[in-house]
C-alpha cells in the first residue's frame, strides 16, 4: 500500500512540475513559500529523540502550544519540535513563542526520509484530523510511535472515509494512540476497526489553555454580548461591517469580534475597516477585549 501511495503522490508532483516550476520563476510569494516548505526543516538542528508536534494552522498551533506547555511543565527531558503546513500556522508559532518550528514538507519520501533522519523523533504528536499517510507509514516502519491529539472526525470526513475504508484502515493500524475529543470522535473510529484498547475520550484541549489578561476583566466586561464573524473570506469584510456599522447604533450593549481565515490578508482588511468611521484595535495591542467595541483578530 505505501508503495502505491508514494507512487501515485510522485506521479502527480511530476505532472505537476511544469507548472510549480513556472510559478516558482515568476510569484515571489510562491517561491518562498516553496522553498520554505521543502528545505524549512533544514534550519533545526539535528535533534536526537525529540518529540515531534504537527499543527495545519493557525488554529491547531494554538492547541500544539497547549500541549507544548504541558510537556514542560510535566519536566519532559526531550527536545520539541512543531511543524506546521500553512505558513501562517508558521507565523503564529513564531508569535507564540515557540523555538524550534518549521513548515511540513511534501507527504513523499524524497523529504521524509531526510526529515526524519534529522529530526530523529522519539514520538509524533498529530493535532485533530491530520492524516500524513507516507509520514504516518515512515514513522511505523522505524518504530516512532504516532499519536492523534485532541482528534476529531468530522461526519463529512467519515463519509469520506466510508468510500475507501481500506485506506483508513490501513493508516489507522499504523497509529498507536487516539485520543479523541467526544465519544462521536471516538466511535466514528472504531467504526473502522480501530481496537478499542487504541482509543480514548479526552475531551477538547481547546478549553485547556489561559488566557492572559481574563482575570483582570470586571463582571459588566464579561456579561458583555459578544458578535464574532469568523473565517472571513475575501470580499466578506464589507458586508460585515455594513452589518457592524447598523448593529453598533441599534445594539450599545454588543461588541464585535471579526477574525479573518487568512492572517496573510490582515493589511488588507485593516485597510477596508479603516474607511468605516468605526474605531477598532487589534487584538494583539489590547491587554483587554473590553478595551474597545469592535476588535479584529490576529
Amino acid at each position: 500500500m505505501s508503495f502505491i501511495y508514494h507512487t501515485i503522490v510522485g506521479f502527480a508532483i511530476l505532472v505537476a512540475s511544469p507548472l510549480i516550476f513556472l510559478r516558482v520563476i515568476f510569484s515571489s510569494d510562491f517561491r518562498f513559500d516553496f522553498f520554505e516548505r521543502i528545505s524549512g526543516y533544514k534550519v533545526i538542528k539535528p535533534l536526537n529523540s525529540c518529540i515531534w508536534v504537527h499543527a495545519a494552522s493557525v488554529g491547531e498551533v494554538r492547541l500544539a502550544k497547549t500541549i507544548i506547555l504541558a510537556l514542560k511543565k510535566s519536566k519532559a527531558t526531550r527536545p520539541i519540535v512543531l511543524s506546521t503546513f500553512t505558513s501562517s500556522g508558521f507565523d503564529q508559532a513564531k508569535k507564540e513563542g515557540i523555538e524550534n518550528v518549521f513548515r511540513m514538507p511534501p507527504d513523499f519520501l524524497l523529504w521524509i526520509n531526510p526529515l526524519l533522519k534529522n529530526l530523529c523523533p522519539a514520538i509524533l504528536v498529530l493535532v485533530e484530523a491530520e492524516m500524513w499517510p507516507g509520514i504516518i507509514f515512515e514513522c511505523s516502519r522505524r518504530k516512532i510511535p504516532v499519536l492523534i491529539a485532541n482528534g476529531r472526525i468530522t461526519e463529512k470526513s467519515a463519509h469520506r472515509y466510508q468510500l475507501f475504508p481500506f485506506i483508513f484502515k490501513w493508516i489507522a493500524e499504523k497509529i498507536s494512540f487516539f485520543s479523541m475529543r467526544t465519544e462521536k470522535d471516538a466511535d466514528r473510529v472504531l467504526d473502522f476497526g480501530v481496537s478499542p484498547e487504541k482509543v480514548r475520550v479526552d475531551g477538547n484541549i481547546k478549553f485547556d489553555f489561559f488566557v492572559p489578561g481574563e482575570e483582570d476583566s470586571s463582571l459588566e466586561e464579561q456579561e458583555s454580548n459578544w458578535v464574532v464573524f469568523g473565517s472571513t473570506r475575501p470580499g466578506d469584510e464589507g458586508p460585515v461591517m455594513e452589518t457592524i456599522t447598523k448593529l453598533f447604533q441599534e445594539h450599545p450593549d454588543c461588541k464585535f469580534v471579526i477574525a479573518p481565515r487568512h492572517l496573510q490578508r490582515l493589511s488588507e482588511v485593516k485597510e477596508l475597516m479603516a474607511d468605516y468611521d468605526i474605531e477598532f484595535k487589534l487584538h494583539s495591542e489590547i491587554s483587554n477585549s473590553g478595551n474597545s467595541r469592535l476588535v479584529l483578530l490576529d
